[in-house]
C-alpha cells in the first residue's frame, strides 16, 4: 500500500521503506512457503523498528540514552545479586540439601543439587511462599529422623539457622533488586 501511495520514486529513496519491505516480504514467503526460520529471523527484525521510533520521539531516545550511560552499574549490582544468590544457594545446599520433603519442599522446589537451590532462591526472592519453605526447612524430630542407621547425619532441619538464612536472604538480595531498580 505505501508503495502504491508513495509511488516507486520515493518508496525506493527511503531506506526504512526498504526494510519494511524487506519484513514483509520475508514474512510472506514463510506463510506461503513454510520456512519458519526466515520467519523467527523476519519478525526479530521488527524489533529493529524500534531503533526507528527512538530516532523521532525523543523521550523515549532520552530513555535508551540513559539506560545506555548506566549499563555499566547495572552490571555491577547484577554481578553482585549473582554472587549473592550464588552464596545461598551453595549455603542452602550444604545446609538443606537432606531435608525430608513436605508440602512446599519437594520434587519441584529443593536444596538437593546446585542447580535446584538457585531456582528455590528465585523463588524465595520473588516471595512465592517463603515462609512456608522456611518452616519447611526448619523441620525437627519427631516429624523427620534425625540420624540415619549408619549414617552421621539425617532429614532434619536446622531450628536456629533456618530464620537467620531465609530472612538475610531475602533482605541482601532484595535490597540488590531495589538497588537495580532505584539507585543507578
Amino acid at each position: 500500500l505505501r508503495f502504491i501511495a508513495d509511488g516507486p520514486r520515493h518508496f525506493v529513496g527511503k531506506a526504512w521503506n526498504l526494510f519494511d519491505a524487506l519484513i514483509a516480504f520475508g514474512l510472506t514467503i514463510t506463510l506461503i512457503g513454510g520456512f519458519a526460520k526466515l520467519g523467527h529471523f523476519a519478525k526479530g527484525l521488527r524489533v529493529v523498528r524500534l531503533v526507528r521510533l527512538m530516532l523521532y520521539i525523543r523521550p523515549i531516545r532520552i530513555v535508551f540514552e540513559t539506560l545506555l550511560i548506566s549499563l555499566p552499574q547495572l552490571i555491577n549490582v547484577s554481578s553482585v545479586l549473582f554472587l549473592l544468590m550464588f552464596m545461598f544457594g551453595s549455603l542452602g545446599v550444604a545446609l538443606y540439601g537432606e531435608t525430608k520433603f513436605q508440602a512446599k519442599l519437594g520434587p519441584a522446589s529443593n536444596f538437593r543439587s546446585f542447580v535446584q537451590s538457585l531456582k528455590v532462591i528465585y523463588q524465595i526472592l520473588v516471595g512465592e511462599e517463603w515462609q512456608d519453605l522456611m518452616h519447611e526447612c526448619a523441620i525437627q524430630p519427631p516429624f523427620c529422623t534425625l540420624q540415619f542407621d549408619g549414617y552421621s547425619f539425617g532429614d532434619c532441619g536446622y531450628q536456629t539457622i533456618t530464620p537467620a538464612f531465609f530472612i538475610m536472604l531475602k533482605v541482601l538480595c532484595e535490597l540488590m533488586v531495589l538497588n537495580l531498580i532505584v539507585g543507578m
